[in-house]
C-alpha cells in the first residue's frame, strides 16, 4: 500500500485579507529584497489599469509559506509582500501629509484620509505592541540593521540610531518607496481639489487591497518548504544563482540554520549583500576548485555535486575563508582594510593594475593558491607570469578570453588538488596550455599593434600600462605611484602635435608607436606646436626628451614604425 501524502491546498487571498489574517516572517535563508525600477514600474502599471477601470482585477502571483508558532515563514513571495508593505506605507504617509497640510477641509475628506491611515495601520501593524505583519528574522548584526531600516521606512518611526541605506537591499527598499511616492504624486496632480485628491488616493488604495489577489500554498514541513522554493525558483525565474544556492545549502544544513546563516552572512556582508557579486564569487570559487561553469548552469552543477551535509559544510567554510581574498581581488584599493590586506607593495600594485585593466580571469589562480597557503612572494611571482600571458594573448594578439578563462581554471584546479605545489611548476604549466604563443606570432602582431586611448576606464589603463612598462624599462624609478596612484600623466598621440599632421595616415594614428604620456599639469593639448615640443623636452616621462628632438624634424608613418620596432625588443624581455 502506498503511503498517503499531504498535499498542500492552495488558497486565494486579496491583499487586504492576506495582511489582516497573517503574520509573515522572512526566514534567514531567504534572499534579500531586489526589486528595482522595472519591477516597480510594472507594479504601478498593473495597478493603474485597475484604477482607470481598464481591468477588473490582477493576479499578483503565488506565495509559499511554512507555518509555525502562529507565524508564516515566507518561502516564496517575499519580494511581493515586502513591496506591498512599502506601497501601503507610501499611501498612508501621503494620506497623512494631505491631512496635515490643510488646516481647513470638509469633514468628509478628513474622515476619508483618516480611514485610509487607520485601515493601513491595521494591515501593516507593528505599533502599540502588535506584531508586524511582515518581519525579517534576525540572527546577525546585518539582519538587525536591515530589519531596523525596513521598520523605519514602513512605520516612519524615529529610531535611536538612524541607518543610512548602505547595502543593496536597503537601497532597493528606499528606491521602491521613492518611486511609489513619485507615481502617486503624479497621479494626484491630475486632479485639482483636495476632495478629488483624497477620493483618488482612496481609489488607488482600494484597487490594491481589494482587487489584487494572490494564491497561497502552505508547506507541510520546513524540508518541504526548502524543496518547493528550490523547485519554483530554479526553472527560469529571475533569482540570481547565489540565492538558490544559499537555499540549497540551508537545506543540507537545516539542523543548524542559525550557525549556517551566520556563516552565510559573513560572505554576504563582505560583498555588500549583492547577489550578483556573491554569484560571481561562487563561480570563481568553483573554477578554482573544480572547473569553470557558465553562470546559468552554476546552481544545477553545484546542487548535483553538493548532496551531503559534509559537502555543504566544507563548501560554506571555504567561502567564508576565501571571501576576503576575493573582495580584495575585485576591489584592491576601495578602503583601508583592502589596501592593507597584503603587505607586499609589488603584489598590491599588480592587483591594482590588473583591476584597472578589468582583468579578472586570473582570480581562480589566486583563490586556489590562497587555499593552499602560498606566500605573498609566491603569489607575486605567479602574477608576473599571469600578466605576461594576458598581455601576449589578449593585449597584443587580441585573442578571445575563453582560452585564458579555461586555462587558468584548469591550472587553479591542479593547485587546489595539490598537483602543482611549487611556483616553478605553476609557471611551467602556463607554457603547456594553448594560451601560450610563440615569439614569431607575437612579433608579427606587435609591429601593427594599435590601441585606442580613453580618458578613463580599462582602455586608458591598458595603454598606460604598456607605455609605462616600455618607457621605464631601463629606469630605476618605479612608475606605479606617478602613473596609476597619482594619475599624473595623460595619454597623447604624437601625430596630433601638428595640426596639419597629414604625414601620419589614419591607419597609423592609433599605433602604439604614436602614443606617449605627458604631465597633465602641462595642459598639453591647449598649446601650440612649439610649446608642445618644449614641454615634451621638460617631461619626466622617459623617452619624451628624445621624442621632442625627433618631432622637430617631422613625424610620419615611418617614424612610428621605427619606434614600434624599438619597443619590440623591450617587449620580449618584459612579457617573455
Amino acid at each position: 500500500m502506498s503511503i498517503p501524502i499531504q498535499i498542500p491546498q492552495p488558497a486565494g487571498y486579496t491583499i487586504e485579507r492576506l495582511f489582516t489574517e497573517n503574520n509573515f516572517s522572512i526566514p534567514v535563508y531567504q534572499r534579500n529584497y531586489s526589486w528595482k525600477e522595472n519591477e516597480i514600474n510594472d507594479f504601478w502599471r498593473d495597478l493603474n489599469d485597475i484604477v482607470k477601470d481598464r481591468r477588473n482585477n490582477h493576479f499578483f502571483g503565488q506565495i509559499v509559506t511554512y507555518q509555525h508558532d502562529g507565524v508564516q515563514d515566507l518561502i516564496d513571495g517575499q519580494q511581493r509582500i515586502t513591496t506591498s508593505t512599502i506601497f501601503l506605507a507610501v499611501i498612508r504617509d501621503i494620506a497623512h501629509d494631505l491631512e496635515s497640510s490643510h488646516q481647513e477641509m470638509p469633514l468628509g475628506v478628513k474622515d476619508q484620509l483618516r480611514d485610509i491611515q487607520r485601515d493601513i495601520k491595521k494591515m501593516v501593524r507593528g505599533d502599540d505592541g502588535d506584531l508586524d505583519s511582515l518581519k525579517l528574522q534576525t540572527s546577525s548584526q546585518s539582519d538587525r540593521e536591515l530589519q531596523q531600516y525596513f521598520h523605519k521606512l514602513t512605520h516612519k518611526v524615529k529610531l535611536e540610531q538612524s541607518v543610512d541605506p548602505i547595502t543593496d537591499p536597503m537601497k532597493n527598499m528606499q528606491l521602491a518607496y521613492d518611486e511609489f511616492q513619485r507615481w502617486i504624486q503624479i497621479s494626484l496632480k491630475s486632479v485639482k481639489s483636495l476632495p478629488e485628491q483624497a477620493n483618488l488616493l482612496n481609489r488607488i488604495f482600494e484597487a490594491f487591497v481589494s482587487r489584487f489577489y494572490v494564491v497561497s500554498i502552505v508547506a507541510p514541513s520546513q524540508s518541504d518548504a526548502f524543496i518547493i522554493f528550490e523547485t519554483l525558483n530554479s526553472r527560469g525565474a529571475d533569482l540570481r544563482p547565489s540565492d538558490i544556492i544559499k537555499n540549497h545549502i540551508m537545506y543540507l544544513l537545516e539542523d543548524d540554520l542559525e550557525k549556517t546563516n551566520e556563516q552565510w552572512t559573513k560572505i554576504s556582508d563582505r560583498l555588500k549583500a549583492d547577489s550578483s557579486s556573491i554569484t560571481s564569487f561562487i563561480r570563481v570559487y568553483w573554477a578554482a576548485r573544480e572547473r569553470i561553469v557558465p553562470e546559468n548552469s552554476l546552481y544545477r552543477v553545484l546542487s548535483q555535486e553538493l548532496t551531503e551535509k559534509s559537502a555543504g559544510t566544507q563548501f560554506l567554510q571555504d567561502l567564508v575563508t576565501l571571501v576576503e581574498t576575493y573582495d580584495v581581488l575585485v576591489n584592491p584599493t576601495i578602503n583601508k582594510n583592502n589596501k592593507a590586506f597584503y603587505k607586499s607593495s609589488e603584489l598590491k600594485s599588480q592587483l591594482d593594475i590588473l583591476s584597472r585593466m578589468n582583468v579578472r580571469l586570473y582570480y581562480p589562480i589566486v583563490i586556489a593558491m590562497t587555499k593552499r597557503g602560498f606566500t605573498e612572494l609566491e603569489l607575486t611571482q605567479v602574477l608576473n607570469a599571469v600578466l605576461s600571458i594576458f598581455v601576449r594573448h589578449r593585449t597584443i594578439l587580441n585573442n578571445g578570453t575563453n582560452v585564458l578563462e579555461n586555462g587558468f581554471s584548469s591550472i587553479a584546479a591542479k593547485i587546489w588538488r595539490s598537483e602543482l605545489t611549487k611556483v616553478d611548476e605553476i609557471i611551467l604549466s602556463f607554457n603547456n596550455q594553448s594560451m601560450h604563443h610563440n615569439d614569431s606570432e607575437v612579433d608579427a602582431a606587435w609591429l601593427v599593434l594599435s590601441k585606442e586611448g580613453g580618458l578613463r576606464g580599462q582602455k586608458k589603463w591598458a595603454l598606460a600600462y604598456l607605455l609605462a612598462e616600455l618607457s621605464y624599462f631601463d629606469n630605476e624609478v618605479d612608475y606605479y605611484e606617478d602613473v596609476f596612484v597619482s594619475d599624473r600623466f595623460e595619454l597623447v598621440r604624437l601625430a596630433e602635435l601638428d595640426n596639419q599632421h597629414d604625414a601620419v595616415t589614419e591607419e597609423f594614428e592609433s599605433r602604439l608607436g604614436n602614443w606617449t604620456m605627458i604631465e597633465k599639469d602641462y595642459h598639453y593639448n591647449d598649446k601650440d606646436e612649439a610649446t608642445r615640443i618644449a614641454q615634451l623636452n621638460t617631461s619626466i616621462f622617459p623617452g619624451n626628451k628624445r621624442l621632442s628632438e625627433i618631432l622637430k624634424q617631422g613625424w610620419n608613418n615611418s617614424e612610428i614604425e621605427k619606434r614600434q620596432l624599438d619597443m619590440q625588443k623591450k617587449m620580449h624581455l618584459i612579457w617573455h
